[in-house]
């Protein structure tokens, strides 16, 4: 009896076990699966979404008896999905900061109250990517993700050229 007993005990001993070492193989597998479905979200929402700054600026050439505050807009991130333009960005910038913006065809002649020229007859608005002033027009560059876009007012264009 006591030889029965024991092969039931260990019969049921390594049952259990058996039992506990799927349920961790499980457990192992589903935090996997888990893990690789989380990077995979991460991976699709970072794919899905990028960001770029924007800056509304006047350079040292506005006096101020032109404008008083050379900034207009501070840094600000602005996050964008699919191809973008800069005007684009720029006018939900404006707008998600209550600025307003006057263009014509995509051309900026005024931002929060200072025009095109306000300055004299060569200011006007501007914009560089990067640090680089723009070689094409706003509605022509596509924004990528990390540049860094500053629209600046300057009393003589010709400073740039």
């Amino acid at each position: 009896m006591k030889t029965n007993m024991k092969k039931w005990m260990a019969l049921l001993l390594a049952t259990v076990l058996l039992f506990s070492l799927s349920a961790c193989k499980n457990a192992d597998q589903e935090k996997k699966e888990e893990e690789t479905t989380t990077q995979q979200d991460a991976d699709t929402t970072a794919d899905a979404q990028s960001s770029v700054t924007v800056k509304i600026i006047c350079d040292d050439t506005v006096t101020k008896d032109v404008w008083e505050n050379p900034v207009i807009l501070g840094e600000t991130e602005y996050a964008f999905q699919d191809e973008t333009n800069a005007f684009d960005a720029l006018m939900e910038v404006a707008d998600k900061n209550d600025i307003v913006l006057v263009h014509s065809n995509g051309y900026v002649t005024g931002i929060g109250g200072l025009s095109a020229g306000d300055a004299g007859e060569n200011s006007g608005w501007m914009f560089q990517v990067n640090g680089e002033l723009a070689s094409v027009g706003a509605t022509d560059y596509m924004i990528q993700a990390g540049d860094q876009l500053v629209w600046f007012y300057t009393a003589d264009y010709n400073t740039y050229f």
